[in-house]
């Protein structure tokens, strides 16, 4: 018999593509809506705030 002697493998490293090429980004996460969001919100809490001040100055009469 002949001995078995194990297959050698040569392993190349894996070398990160170069900055030129894929620059890093951040995650899309879909936030670009938020001003506007922001911007209801604050109008419905000024609205709520200007509501509740006529009420209250119309329970004094």
């Amino acid at each position: 018999m002949t001995p078995v002697t194990p297959s050698l493998t040569v392993r190349q490293p894996i070398l990160p593509d170069s900055p030129s090429e894929n620059p890093p980004t951040l995650a899309q996460t879909g936030s670009e809506s938020v001003l506007g969001a922001s911007a209801a919100g604050a109008a419905l809490l000024i609205g709520g705030a200007v509501l509740y001040r006529r009420g209250r100055v119309a329970s004094r009469r």
